[in-house]
Formats: C-alpha cells, sequence, structure tokens
C-alpha cells in the first residue's frame, strides 16, 4: 500500500509539473539553518505572487557542498543556486558555463565588546573571544600576522548556531566574534538590555591582511543607527556577499524577470530581513570578480 502511494504521489507531481503547466524551476542552497535556504524561501514565495505572473513555482533543493551546486547548474540538474562569496571567488571561474545574475545580502563580521575594551580590536589583545565556525576566516587572518610563537589559540572559544543566545547571555567581559546578515534581531535585543556593549571595528592592519588574502571579503560601513549600541556615523565592517548564479544560456526573459523580483522588496513596507538590504550597485563592486549574465550586465550597467 505504502509503494502504490508514494508512486501515486511521484506521478501526480510529474503530470502537474510537465503536462499541465510549465516544469517547476529548482535552486540549489544549503541546508535548513543557513542563510541561502531562508532567502530561498522568501524568493519562493514572492515567486508565487501574480504580480510577477510566473508560470511555474521555485523549488529550494538542498545540496550541501557548493561545488556540487556548480556542478548540478552544469549539468542541467538545477536552474538556479545560491554560493557564499568564497566558493563563489574561487571556483565559478572553472566553470564557464555557470553565470553570476546577481550580489546577494550583506553579511557583517560582528564583533561585540564592552565599553572598557580598546576602542580597536587589534592582533596584541589578550582578550578571550568567542568566535563562530563560520568566522573561522578571521582567525586565519589572526594566525598570519603574528610570529608563530606569539598565536595563542586557547584565546579563541568557538561556538555554533544553537549555543549563541547562550554566549551572548554570558558575555561578560570577553568578545564575541561571529558573521551574520543585518539587522539580527538577537543583537538588537542585546545592546537594548546591555547598553555597555558596542561593536568593535578592526585595526587597519587586520583590515589589510584580510583584503590581501580574501579578495571576496570588503571592509565597508555598516549603515548608522540599525543597532542602539551604534553612533550616527556609518562603522566600517568587514562584508562579504553570497552570490546568485545560473547557466549562461538561461534567457534574457527568465533573468529580467528573476531581478525585478530580487529588487522590487527594498521599497515594500515590511521586507524580509535578507531582501531589505540588496542594492543593486553592490553588483559594481564586484564587477571584475566574476562573470554576470549578459542581461544582469545590462541590468547593473557594468
Amino acid at each position: 500500500m505504502r509503494f502504490f502511494t508514494t508512486w501515486s504521489f511521484v506521478f501526480l507531481f510529474l503530470f502537474s509539473s510537465h503536462v499541465l503547466g510549465t516544469p517547476n524551476t529548482s535552486i540549489l542552497v544549503g541546508e535548513s539553518y543557513t542563510g541561502s535556504y531562508q532567502f530561498a524561501k522568501e524568493l519562493s514565495r514572492l515567486w508565487d505572487m501574480p504580480i510577477f505572473k510566473m508560470n511555474n513555482s521555485l523549488i529550494p533543493i538542498t545540496e550541501k557542498f557548493a561545488q556540487n551546486r556548480i556542478e548540478r547548474l552544469r549539468l542541467r540538474q538545477g536552474t538556479l543556486a545560491i554560493l557564499d562569496s568564497q566558493s563563489a571567488y574561487q571556483r565559478l571561474s572553472e566553470s564557464p558555463e555557470v553565470v553570476v545574475v546577481s550580489i546577494l545580502w550583506p553579511n557583517i563580521l560582528y564583533i561585540i565588546g564592552s565599553q572598557t575594551k580598546t576602542k580597536l580590536l587589534d592582533i596584541h589583545n589578550t582578550t578571550p573571544i568567542h568566535i563562530h565556525h563560520n568566522s573561522d576566516y578571521f582567525v586565519a587572518t589572526w594566525s598570519k600576522l603574528l610570529p608563530l610563537e606569539n598565536y595563542n589559540s586557547s584565546q579563541f572559544k568557538w561556538f555554533t548556531a544553537n549555543d549563541s543566545q547562550t554566549i551572548l547571555s554570558k558575555l561578560g567581559t570577553d568578545i564575541l566574534i561571529a558573521t551574520a546578515p543585518y539587522p539580527i534581531q538577537a543583537f538588537d535585543q542585546f545592546f537594548k538590555t546591555n547598553p555597555g556593549y558596542h561593536f568593535i571595528p578592526l585595526s587597519e592592519k587586520l583590515l589589510s591582511s584580510n583584503r590581501q588574502h580574501y579578495p571576496w571579503i570588503i571592509d565597508r560601513p555598516l549603515p548608522a543607527n540599525i543597532y542602539p549600541s551604534m553612533d550616527s556615523a556609518p562603522l566600517r565592517l568587514l562584508t562579504s556577499f553570497p552570490v546568485l548564479i545560473v547557466r549562461a544560456d538561461a534567457s534574457k526573459a527568465f533573468i529580467e524577470k528573476l531581478l525585478k523580483i530580487l529588487f522590487s522588496q527594498r521599497d515594500s513596507i515590511e521586507p524580509h530581513g535578507l531582501f531589505r538590504f540588496l542594492d543593486p550597485q553592490n553588483n559594481q563592486l564586484f564587477e571584475k570578480n566574476y562573470n554576470f549574465h549578459r542581461t544582469s550586465k545590462k541590468f547593473f550597467k557594468l
């Protein structure tokens, strides 16, 4: 009975997709806790809105590894995919069949500490640091600037997304580092109840090292007043951008509709957090880094 029910479902799905309408569009993303998955879920919701007149549905498909997402697009086993900035920078040049549709939301390297700490975080700082596993590139930068005998691995206390709330509640005099979009509700609430804490900018030495070793990460201003702890002036922090990719032979009409959906949300009343700060001009920052789809080049004036 179970066998019959399963195949009945598969048959109905295939029938509805290929006979009653246009095959669904798929987007390859990370696991459910990742930004790429959350972005794809919201894009799927927008895709179904009558205003955009898409004649099928967008289906997020989990593919854990970025290289596999690229390969599946090459083999036409997916329509779209989202890559982290490092994978995009290092791997897309190896697959000319796959190009960039758009730069997506900004991911910020957040550094949080108390007012009693130094205004800049430098490699000579000896304060214990709670650091999220998604920010391992920062520790690599830190260690490159220090003589091996001066590097203290015990200074860094690693944590995961599951215990980030606990770390915030027990931060004390330590420093916290994590990479995430903005604004983050947990940070907003933390600063409101802990006015003694603030964002700590990096020293010029650390910023320069990141520019040298990680060209997919840039330092740029975080908009002023995003969080209660911020002054009226913008704060320069390290930023990276995931990218949305597609096969180079995707049609002009498809890419135009997709770009319309992406950048229609900035002026909506309550845009999704990952859509709120999508900015067409950010694509110009990476004009020399990526091969953009021909329609995207025209749209972004690259």
